[in-house]
């Protein structure tokens, strides 16, 4: 198994808010200055820094579930995501870098 010497970080809605029977996120889009309004639940980066961790995962739960494996993958981030599909099951996906670190 190998080591690695990375922070991790990880971005939710847990900290939602409930107004007029709707769940909002605390976490803003800045294209809209809106609450984010997507399949999100959590995004999770390994990095070199846990500042650039966070940053990751933060931007990552704003994209949404593809286009977040998609840049993260791009960038080669170790990452994971986990979001509400369709059929409202709870679904994972990962990234070829944290597929490689984890065999």
């Amino acid at each position: 198994m190998a080591v690695h010497v990375l922070a991790i970080a990880t971005s939710g809605r847990e900290r939602s808010f409930t107004s007029e029977g709707h769940s909002f996120s605390h976490t803003i889009d800045p294209r809209t200055g809106s609450p984010i309004d997507n399949s999100m639940v959590t995004a999770t980066v390994l990095h070199a820094t846990c500042m650039e961790a966070d940053a990751y995962a933060t931007a990552l739960m704003v994209m949404g579930p593809d286009a977040a494996i998609d840049f993260a993958t791009k960038q080669q981030l170790a990452a994971v995501v986990t979001f509400v599909s369709d059929d409202d099951s709870l679904c994972e996906r990962t990234t070829p870098a944290l597929d490689a670190m984890l065999s």
